[in-house]
């Protein structure tokens, strides 16, 4: 590639055989019409140097002109620098970018080894400023923006020139920049292994020359050095002092462009300079971040306008700062805990219902079974709280006009079973057991139910197989009123209903003769004087009925939505679309197999952390996460979403790709950055609001009147509370839902892109979608519960689209422990130390949102404190 003088534009030479001429003729070694074997024709030398000879030539096969480049004679026949020729095209292969001269192939004619590649007609940047000077402000620019990324685009594919100076620079017919001769060019890795010094000295940067290994930020050197010589003309090296070499710390730095040209704009000075910065850690991160800091640099708006996908690496490197002012980031903090703080207050009568905490309830669990049954408690166990049943029989059979509106809480109640083997559930998608999940069936296996007092209301016994079963003590009915917190003196025998004497051969049944309380049943059954089954009934409300777990109706509307939500869209429009975007080398790999191992992770500590570690030890814990439930579990999530990412990321970052920014800066290892620290504040401040909106339009539609269910704790909360394992299995399932359903909701937004052909359209329709989707069409307030939930899925829609996809995953996951995780203000309550502990994994989370979102900023930092205007102002 390069400029080609207007006589050698023309052959005028018959075609001769190749041969070669020293190098040293105006035609260098091949004159004008020479064959290279049957397919080149030599038109003319374009130019030579230190890595060899570049020639025009005619493809006579596909009638193009192409330029070849040889190594000079007394190299070529060195294997190591023909080594070096083959890297460079393999190298030079990975990169296909408008700004970049592409390498076709590697041939061989006539002993002569040589490089194909795109011939560029035009002339290079050294003779351009040697001809002309300095361009125009806006046609430096311009230049530059195409040079930050073509380099970027080298980059981005772990490929480092080592050698950028004006002089590989070229500047085609169209005035396009075109960066040629990846001569020295490697990846990171090789040459890092390689070490040593390679390049022009006059462009290499501080840590090549003493030797040091060349990176990212030694190109962002050179890069400086060209950007210097296209705005002020002058070389860097030309203006730059010698050091003194009696004072290690004299000033080296070239001088500022503002002091060699007028007019030069602040902020082209200012990003000149902090790539030329001798510590490489202090140069601009990329060179997307390059062109980012450029007047009116926006390479996500380059790269859409022009028509193409933005890779993965040019949209973290976007030079988008993200760092927030104080005041906002801790705006967000204040956000986040006043709602969480309203919540604690909403939820702390709820918790008064608690009267024990689980480790003493626990402990009266098995002296109950082991004074009623007999039964020593088998190894294995597992524990929990529930609500009580659902009122039926003849309180069902009350007119509804005559019912309250607004019923009172049902009271809460605690369980336990234990088993001789582990206690694995059937459910796939449910960790940790509860009372019907595994199905008791062990020999020695049992049950039991307290009210928060400790009082006994249901037990359900499997006697002992063998021998065993002798050594059961006798039904003692005495010992099993006091359990029950009866007095047996004030109890009355009735008979026992009929479906308990058909199971067991014998049955007891006592009602409560205190007038003083509500009237309830006691009943007992027994096999050969083996307590089996007791259950306790108000009414015919079986207030102990261990079949029952929740409240919960038969599946509605919105739990078919949430299957075909969650598994059926992202596991076909993976399917069909991941192949796709794989086959066109468009998927973002690397951002896949973060999300799929992430959720695998996630998985498999939900699993750890739902099993009671005391019982398992070690060995079973490795076993146990092993195992085929909840690997299965976790590798079906796992796989799913990295298809559903590989399937709808890259149309995102082509339609979205701001969405993308903190996410990719993440995949990329880039946790300090600010952008990411805004997000996370973000999701964490609508994450808690979103829930306190909702339960305060709850408590506002009971205050009017409406038949609202009664205010109570979330069935995950009561399974949280039992113990510190609980709450981080919750945090472990929150974080893992988290990414699934964001991902899941920007699969749905992009098929209604799809179909709407509009970003606007697409949005107000995933707003639509989710309110009607989730509404309860049952409810007497659905005047009310429409407008909270377009206010609330409003907010979801604005955060995703305006922040993305960090943020959205923080919402979700903040939400789903807000209204999992204990938070109260009586900390004299036994919960107190689980909402400690919910504070801590809060404050860890805002606090490092907050301290990485400033960006480093005081709370009260001197506006004139930049380092780089003190820099400027020194140096002038």
């Amino acid at each position: 590639s390069g400029t080609v003088p207007p006589e050698r534009r023309t052959l005028s030479s018959p075609d001769t055989p190749s041969s070669s001429r020293p190098s040293s003729s105006v035609h260098g070694r091949f004159e004008p019409g020479t064959r290279l074997g049957t397919r080149y024709r030599v038109v003319g030398l374009l130019g030579r140097g230190g890595m060899g000879e570049v020639y025009r030539a005619d493809d006579l096969e596909l009638s193009q002109s192409v330029a070849l480049k040889f190594l000079p004679e007394k190299v070529a026949r060195n294997a190591a620098d023909l080594a070096r020729l083959r890297q460079e095209v393999r190298i030079a292969r990975q990169i296909a970018h408008p700004n970049v001269c592409r390498t076709y192939d590697i041939a061989e004619a006539d002993g002569q080894v040589f490089v194909v590649m795109e011939y560029v007609d035009g002339e290079d940047l050294a003779s351009v400023l040697r001809r002309l000077g300095r361009p125009t402000s806006d046609k430096a620019l311009e230049i530059a923006r195409q040079l930050c990324l073509g380099i970027g685009a080298a980059h981005e594919n772990g490929v480092l020139h080592r050698d950028l100076k004006p002089a590989n620079i070229m500047i085609d017919g169209r005035g396009r920049v075109r960066i040629t001769d990846f001569g020295l060019a490697g990846t990171a890795e090789e040459l890092a292994a390689e070490g040593g010094a390679a390049g022009t000295p006059g462009y290499m940067a501080p840590e090549q020359l003493s030797g040091g290994a060349a990176s990212t930020q030694s190109d962002i050197f050179a890069l400086g050095l060209v950007l210097y010589e296209l705005f002020t003309g002058k070389r860097a090296t030309d203006v730059t002092p010698r050091p003194d070499s009696s004072r290690p710390d004299s000033d080296s730095s070239p001088a500022t462009p503002s002091s060699l040209v007028a007019g030069v704009d602040p902020a082209v000075e200012r990003v000149i300079l902090r790539c030329l910065e001798r510590d490489p850690a202090r140069r601009p991160q990329s060179a997307y971040a390059v062109f980012g800091a450029l007047p009116g640099g926006d390479p996500l708006a380059a790269a859409v306008a022009a028509g193409e996908t933005p890779s993965p690496e040019l949209v973290a490197n976007a030079g988008v700062e993200g760092s927030i002012r104080p005041l906002y980031a801790g705006l967000a903090v204040l956000v986040t805990a006043l709602s969480l703080l309203g919540l604690s207050a909403i939820q702390s009568p709820l918790f008064k219902g608690l009267a024990k905490p689980p480790n003493v309830l626990s402990v009266r669990a098995e002296e109950i079974l082991t004074r009623v049954t007999g039964h020593s408690a088998p190894k294995y166990s597992a524990e929990g709280m529930r609500y009580a049943p659902a009122a039926s029989g003849a309180d069902s059979a009350v007119p509804a006009a005559k019912k309250p509106s607004i019923q009172p809480e049902p009271g809460k109640q605690y369980w336990r079973r234990w088993s001789p083997s582990r206690l694995v559930t059937e459910e796939l998608h449910v960790a940790k057991p509860s009372l019907t999940d595994p199905p008791q069936s062990y020999p020695g296996s049992g049950m039991i139910l307290l009210d928060m007092e400790g009082r006994l209301l249901a037990l359900e016994a499997l006697p002992t197989s063998g021998a065993d079963s002798s050594a059961l003590r006798a039904a003692d009915w005495a010992a099993l009123l006091v359990a029950a917190g009866r007095d047996p003196a004030r109890v009355v025998p009735v008979p026992p209903p009929a479906a308990f004497v058909a199971h067991a051969d014998t049955v007891v049944a006592w009602r409560l003769s205190d007038s003083t309380a509500p009237e309830t049943t006691l009943v007992a059954a027994a096999i050969r004087d083996h307590v089996v089954r007791v259950e306790t009934f108000a009414g015919r409300n079986a207030l102990g009925r261990l079949a029952v777990i929740a409240n919960d109706p038969a599946p509605h509307i919105q739990e078919w939505t949430q299957v075909i939500f969650l598994v059926v869209i992202p596991l076909i429009g993976g399917i069909i679309l991941a192949r796709r975007n794989l086959r066109a080398k468009r998927g973002d790999i690397r951002g896949a197999l973060v999300v799929g191992i992430s959720i695998v992770v996630l998985y498999l500590l939900y699993h750890l952390f739902s099993t009671n570690l005391n019982e398992v030890g070690v060995f079973g814990i490795l076993t146990g996460m092993t195992a085929l439930a909840p690997l299965g579990h976790a590798m079906i999530h796992g796989v799913s979403m990295t298809l559903a990412y590989l399937a709808i990321e890259p149309y995102v970052r082509r339609l979205w790709p701001s969405v993308l920014v903190s996410w990719a800066r993440m995949v990329a290892g880039r946790l300090r950055d600010p952008i990411i620290g805004r997000d996370v504040l973000v999701g964490a401040a609508s994450g808690a609001a979103l829930p306190f909106v909702f339960v305060a339009a709850l408590m506002a539609e009971r205050a009017l009147g409406f038949p609202v269910d009664p205010g109570k704790l979330s069935s995950q909360l009561l399974g949280t509370v039992i113990s510190a394992p609980s709450v981080l299995a919750q945090v472990s399932l929150a974080l893992a839902l988290g990414i699934t359903r964001a991902t899941t909701f920007y699969t749905i937004l992009l098929i209604l892109r799809f179909v709407l052909r509009n970003n606007r359209l697409a949005y107000i329709a995933t707003l639509l979608l989710f309110v009607l989707a989730l509404l309860d069409y049952s409810s007497k307030s659905l005047w009310l519960d429409i407008p909270v939930s377009l206010l609330m899925w409003g907010a979801v829609v604005w955060v995703a689209v305006r922040f993305g996809y960090v943020a959205l995953i923080g919402i979700i996951a903040v939400s789903l422990l807000a209204d999992s995780l204990a938070w109260t203000l009586d900390f004299s309550s036994w919960v107190a130390p689980q909402t400690i502990f919910a504070w801590g994994i809060m404050a860890v989370l805002l606090g490092y949102g907050f301290l990485t979102a400033v960006g480093g900023k005081s709370l009260f930092s001197d506006p004139l404190s930049d380092p780089v205007a003190t820099a400027v102002r020194a140096r002038k």
